[in-house]
């Protein structure tokens, strides 16, 4: 029953998206009346934020008039949701957070907490020897600030892509980016760091809220 009312719930968000003006924002607000309604009886595979951060983010993207590759975006980010929901191990899970967060940046990775030092399980967007010297590498929190701070704090943390705030591990896999900004969302259950996901670009930054959504 559940994965049924998750399905058609995904659908109302795919039509929605299709339309334009004034007749999306209706759209979209029925979609989240709905939302509200199954967040209320507890319905385990949505979240008041998730709802809220969903609602913004397609808002603001249907909004801009931005129309060029929308749909495909959409389509993607649907297809990766559901395999999110469906994931049988945490690889599929974590390769298809990955997947969803290349839509919104040139470069990201997926990181797991190992006690005081954090371990690459996904990478995207990278040439060869950078995902080579990722996934290789260990980040330790004490070396990376910027991590440890985003990790502590539970929320999204934009920072400079320096060797001082990712230590020099992770920043000797990055290459070239003094000046340069990165975002580091923590993926979180509860009080929990389940993951914490990695993103930057060099021809143009990450989509901050398309990053958030995922």
């Amino acid at each position: 029953m559940e994965r049924t009312r998750l399905t058609a719930f995904l659908a109302a968000i795919q039509a929605a998206a299709q339309q334009r003006g004034e007749t999306t924002r209706q759209r979209l607000e029925a979609v989240w009346e709905t939302a509200a309604a199954l967040v209320a009886e507890g319905f385990s595979a949505l979240s008041a934020e998730l709802a809220a951060s969903a609602r913004e983010a397609l808002l603001e993207e249907y909004q801009s008039g931005k129309r060029e590759g929308r749909e495909e975006i959409l389509s993607a980010l649907l297809a990766a949701l559901r395999r999110m929901q469906a994931a049988g191990s945490r690889a599929e899970w974590l390769s298809a957070l990955a997947d969803a967060a290349a839509l919104f940046a040139e470069r990201c990775t997926v990181f797991l907490p190992r006690g005081e030092f954090l371990h690459a399980a996904e990478v995207r967007g990278f040439c060869d020897d950078g995902r080579e010297r990722i996934l290789s590498a260990r980040v330790w929190l004490e070396e990376a600030p910027a991590f440890r701070s985003a990790m502590e704090a539970g929320e999204p943390l934009i920072v400079q892509r320096t060797p001082r705030e990712l230590s020099e591990a992770l920043a000797a896999g990055l290459g070239g980016g003094d000046g340069r900004t990165a975002w580091i969302v923590p993926v979180r259950r509860a009080e929990t760091t389940l993951a914490v996901l990695y993103a930057d670009g060099d021809a143009q930054a990450p989509d901050a809220p398309g990053l958030e959504l995922v």
